[in-house]
């Protein structure tokens, strides 16, 4: 396979901006000696089956304490009076889930909107549409109940911190129109955030605006480049292997930058041709797709828990893309790298992060979700006849969604 396989979806209810999710498959190369980090450790099968292609762009996954909720988005096209929540509790590998009543999402009226995220934290559940947020909250009968909307700016996505606060985080270059010419807002500006505490309903923290020196990077998705654990946020610029951290009033306290050979940056003058000539979005993807994908390095996902950070990250090896991802171990606030240059490709099938799937790390456990087909491997004389085999099953039929738990290990 020479090209990434590619999905898009363009949410227009977003209004004035549309966002373009690409989710790709990269062959893989680079020889790894760190199988040992990462270790296969059990699966829980769900009873729901999914989509086994697109699955992976409709999922919204997310944490509190020791317990992983999840939502299926394409329940939304079958019901948009409630929605089902599933939990997985970690310690005790136990699956459950309950529904929530979401009539008064008025957003979810336009059937091009969904929700974009939502969380829980003590007794409330949150969720997040386009430019409103909505509050719930759990009655003596432990079932959550809407109490109340909140606005937000459409542009800005809510991280929710340990302590309670709310990060609102914008990554994104917008487009304006003066007299029927279109021009790109200040690049300075595409990247931002503030703090907010959402029990008080006020902004705790003011505008800052962060340094993102290739901003046409924000029209390619998956980006996932800020995480938090409970004490500190991890934000990297894309282009260089640089993490910038920040403790929860966002003061910058340290930071992670490692020389990685073949790194190509994304090169300015390249990115500049480009804006010189387009001025609508899909046209700026379109002339820069190929040269991202195919001839750039850049920070794709981070992922972070009070003991480890793990940086997945595209880079030029031998002339190709590959994915690969390195992980630091956090003791005493100090950063050590203790497995670099891991490659999927080149370890058991179990031990392997899977780059688009949907993942939290909590402590050492990685969860990973995952789409699996019932096709057994060991059925098959070659790696080549099981791969079309699982191909085949996908095209025609859905998959059984499966939470696999992983650990790291020193």
């Amino acid at each position: 396979m020479n090209r990434p396989i590619l999905f898009c979806n363009t949410i227009k209810c977003l209004k004035g901006k549309a966002f373009v999710f690409i989710a790709l498959a990269f062959p893989f190369f680079l020889f790894s000696q760190n199988e040992n980090h990462i270790k296969y450790d059990t699966s829980v099968f769900t009873d729901r089956k999914v989509d086994c292609i697109y699955a992976k762009s409709n999922f919204i996954i997310t944490m509190n304490n020791d317990t992983v909720y999840f939502l299926y988005l394409n329940d939304l096209k079958k019901d948009k009076r409630k929605v089902t929540i599933n939990g997985f509790d970690i310690k005790a590998n136990k699956l459950f889930s309950f529904n929530v009543n979401i009539e008064k999402l008025d957003e979810l009226k336009d059937p091009r909107c969904s929700i974009t995220t939502f969380w829980i934290r003590n007794d409330k559940l949150y969720f997040e549409v386009t430019e409103k947020m909505y509050e719930y909250e759990q009655n003596d009968a432990k079932e959550y109940v809407y109490k109340t909307t909140i606005n937000k700016d459409k542009d800005y996505q809510p991280f929710p911190l340990s302590n309670g606060n709310i990060l609102f985080y914008k990554n994104y270059l917008g487009l304006y129109k003066v007299n029927n010419n279109i021009y790109l807002n200040s690049p300075d500006k595409s990247t931002a955030w503030y703090l907010y505490d959402i029990d008080k309903k006020e902004i705790i923290k003011s505008n800052q605006y962060l340094d993102f020196p290739r901003p046409t990077l924000t029209y390619f998705e998956p980006m996932d480049n800020l995480c938090m654990n409970n004490s500190h946020i991890f934000y990297s610029p894309v282009n260089e292997y640089k993490i910038r951290i920040y403790d929860f009033n966002l003061q910058p306290v340290d930071s992670i930058v490692l020389k990685k050979d073949n790194w190509v940056e994304f090169d300015k003058d390249r990115e500049q041709k480009t804006l010189d000539k387009y001025k609508e979005g899909m046209d700026i993807i379109n002339d820069l797709s190929d040269y991202i994908w195919f001839k750039t390095s850049a920070i794709m996902r981070l992922f972070a828990s009070d003991n480890y950070l793990i940086v997945m990250y595209r880079n030029i090896i031998e002339g190709k893309p590959q994915y690969l991802y390195d992980v630091w171990q956090i003791q005493n606030n100090k950063y050590s790298l203790i497995a670099e240059n891991i490659n999927d490709n080149n370890i058991k099938e179990e031990n392997r992060l899977l780059p688009f799937n949907s993942i939290i790390l909590k402590d050492n456990v990685i969860i990973r979700l995952t789409e699996k087909t019932p096709i057994k491997k060991e059925y098959f004389k070659s790696e080549e006849k099981y791969q079309k085999a699982v191909e085949k099953y996908q095209l025609d039929n859905d998959c059984i969604l499966t939470i696999d738990k992983l650990k790291l290990e020193k």
